[in-house]
């Protein structure tokens, strides 16, 4: 049986290749993961969603590999069960022709989104939330599964977990700032070799996966 990789988490670990990664001749850190340990990947995250869809919708206890990755994002995201990528950035940035023909059939929940977020919305509050929901998932989750966890951050770290190890420096930093548009092309934001390798490294050498 092959060891099998699980990711669960956000737009930095949703894609094992893309156009860009194919067309630019660069292997993920995902794919260098797989071919590294000659694995099979059984989870990828998805792009926009929130903590809550890691432990709501993709994480299963019942369904776990041999080793599940987590991209822990940050705390302004809204959750919901059908449109999954409800992010602070994107309700304030984004017009309507910026959204896909799918999100299109969730005008309602985009609006009222961009209402809570304009009204409602208070940082403080929505960190705490978030510390308390890791919390919980790390005591009353993680303690239970028979997988080796490995816990990364995808903007900053804040929490510090019990069960799993950590990589506290964030997958940001891998983000080619100077490109106009690269985060936005490149797989999992993450482009080029050396910035996918330097990921693949992290947690494959400090946390001896071989």
């Amino acid at each position: 049986m092959p060891l099998t990789i699980g990711f669960y988490g956000d737009s930095f670990c949703c894609e094992t290749s893309n156009p860009h990664s194919i067309a630019k001749g660069y292997d993920t850190y995902i794919e260098k993961l797989r071919n590294h340990h000659d694995a099979k990947i059984t989870h990828l995250g998805y792009g926009g969603s929130s903590v809550w869809d890691v432990m709501l919708k993709q994480f299963n206890e019942s369904d776990v590999p041999d080793i599940s990755i987590f991209c822990w994002t940050d705390y302004n995201r809204l959750y919901d069960a059908k449109l999954r990528n409800i992010t602070k950035g994107s309700i304030e940035n984004k017009q309507w022709k910026d959204y896909s023909f799918k999100d299109l059939f969730f005008r309602k929940k985009i609006n009222a989104a961009a209402e809570y977020f304009k009204h409602l919305h208070d940082y403080e509050k929505a960190s705490v939330e978030q510390k308390a929901a890791l919390q919980y998932f790390d005591l009353n989750v993680l303690s239970k599964v028979k997988s080796k966890i490995i816990h990364m951050w995808s903007f900053e770290k804040t929490y510090d977990w019990k069960h799993g190890v950590e990589i506290e420096t964030p997958l940001y930093n891998f983000v080619d700032q100077d490109i106009k548009g690269f985060d936005t092309w490149a797989a999992n934001h993450i482009g080029g070799n050396k910035n996918n390798q330097d990921v693949f490294e992290l947690i494959n050498a400090q946390h001896q996966l071989s």
